[in-house]
């Protein structure tokens, strides 16, 4: 195959248009945890590049697929390894893109244990704590648990942790849509 077709392949494939059987598409994502101990490599084809997860994130990734991807109880690997990709994909062009420190898990733990159910505002699949989060790439990472951008989420009740990137223009977008649906009358007390 050639790297053209390849790369037009992951173009697409980073587009959120997974390469599929029905698609007429003859790229295909393989998975392979042999060239580094603890590390899955997930590629077209078996070719580089391969976009890197450790092998807890590859888990983490199967175990909310297999909750929200709406198939029951067990696994479309096929379906789950072309979501995966696209996932990777899309955030390996992103690198660099806007930092966020992470909370720790006990935080997270501490506040599930006083308020019940927390929605993550800004996370992805790859660092999320909680099963409901909001991402970045929502039609995308919806299979894995995500509720869409926190831009378009207008929830009239609940808990919600909010620890944007630090990028200027997200954090002022995102206290603008905090103080919208507070300062909303129509959604209730």
């Amino acid at each position: 195959r050639s790297v053209a077709a390849s790369a037009a392949a992951a173009a697409a494939a980073a587009a959120g248009d997974a390469p599929s059987p029905s698609s007429g598409s003859t790229a295909r994502v393989r998975v392979d945890a042999s060239r580094q101990r603890g590390t899955v490599d997930v590629s077209l084809d078996g070719a580089k590049p391969y976009l890197s997860i450790s092998s807890a994130h590859y888990d983490k990734m199967q175990r909310l697929f297999v909750r929200h991807a709406g198939r029951g109880p067990s696994l479309d690997e096929e379906a789950f390894h072309e979501r995966l990709f696209c996932c990777l994909a899309r955030y390996e062009a992103l690198k660099g893109a806007g930092y966020q420190c992470a909370v720790p898990g006990r935080a997270f733990d501490a506040l599930r244990q006083s308020l019940g159910e927390v929605v993550e505002c800004f996370a992805s699949p790859l660092n999320c704590h909680y099963d409901r989060f909001c991402s970045a790439f929502g039609p995308l990472e919806e299979a894995f648990g995500s509720l869409g951008s926190f831009f378009d989420f207008e929830p009239l009740e609940g808990s919600f942790e909010s620890n944007p990137p630090f990028v200027p223009e997200i954090m002022d977008a995102m206290l603008e849509h905090i103080e919208a649906l507070l300062g909303d009358a129509s959604r209730g007390p």
